[in-house]
This record gives structure tokens, sequence and C-alpha cells, in this order.
């Protein structure tokens, strides 16, 4: 018998979770991929970015890893992530670079909401600079 689920994937600060919820809205499955956050000097917060392109790939592979005889139809799937936080891509489209997380000293400059104070434009500006090879952007002249 099939199952049909919605997936909710939640990247965050310590690590990857998901949940498989059937449409009764009861949890079939859930998973969950840790990850490390690094504080190289006292206001700088990063993570290998690669922590959010390959955590929700791990997260889902757990996630329906458990029976084999199990069978789901993802009717839905939502992404959530914490912000602001920002990393810079290559060619290949994979993270290159630290990925910057929210109150980084990076960011810092603005005040109030960070979605709003100015923080995810000052680490693209940033990453921008200090990340040879990321795609898509190019440094202010």
């Amino acid at each position: 018998m099939t199952t049909r689920v919605t997936v909710g994937i939640d990247i965050g600060t310590s690590s990857v979770k998901a949940v498989a919820v059937d449409d009764d809205g009861t949890v079939v499955r859930r998973s969950r991929v840790e990850h490390e956050v690094y504080v190289p000097t006292p206001l700088r917060f990063e993570h290998d970015a690669r922590c959010w392109y390959d955590g929700p790939l791990q997260a889902m592979r757990q996630l329906f890893a458990h029976d084999a005889g199990a069978e789901f139809e993802i009717a839905a799937a939502s992404v959530a992530a914490m912000v602001p936080s920002l990393a810079a891509v290559g060619r290949d489209e994979r993270p290159i670079g630290p990925g910057l997380l929210y109150g980084d000293e990076r960011g810092h400059g603005g005040s109030g909401h960070p979605g709003e104070n100015g923080e995810l434009s000052r680490f693209l500006r940033w990453l921008a600079t200090n990340v040879g090879g990321a795609v898509g952007f190019r440094p202010a002249q």
C-alpha cells in the first residue's frame, strides 16, 4: 500500500531536519542530519555550506530508508532555512567558501530586523570580494 505524504525540511543552525506527514497529519517518518557551526573568531559564525546543499538530500534518504517494503507518494514538499545566511557557489553549482550565518560580523552595520537591515547585502559584498571562483555576481568596481 502506498502512503501519501507531505515532506517538510528545515535547514537549521545545527542540523537539517525532515518529516513526512500523512494526509491525517500523522508524522510517519522523521530524520535529522547534524552539522557543525564554526566560530573562527569571536564574532564570525559559519557553516561548511555543503551542509545546506547535501543535508536535505541526506535527510530525505534517511527519511525513507527505514522500510524497504514501504511505499510513499510525496504529494508536496516545503523547505525552510535559517536567515539571513549566504554562501557563494561555483560553476558546478556547489558551495565554495564559508556559509555566513546570521549575526556574523561580516553582516554587521544595520539595525532592526536582520532581513531588513542590509545584513544580506553586506554578506554578498564580502563573499564577492573574498571568495574567488564564485559565479552569479561581480565585486563592485
